[in-house]
């Protein structure tokens, strides 16, 4: 079936690194388009440390004792 140097081994790898290297493209096609549609900024990470949260009876009670 396989003539001179085209052995079944040597087709066997064709398909299997044809496989492996449509792999590779579409992971590298999804990472880009993951990348492109990845709206990140520091302000969103660091915003809820740098804001306080106080409980509004604790508010309500220093205004009232303000007075």
């Amino acid at each position: 079936m396989f003539v001179d140097d085209c052995s079944h081994h040597n087709v066997y790898t064709a398909i299997f690194f044809g496989i492996h290297s449509l792999t590779f493209i579409m992971t590298a096609i999804l990472l880009w388009v993951m990348v492109a549609n990845f709206k990140f900024e520091a302000g969103d990470v660091i915003e809820k440390l740098l804001i306080q949260t106080r409980d509004l009876n604790k508010i309500l009670q220093s205004s009232k004792s303000r007075k």
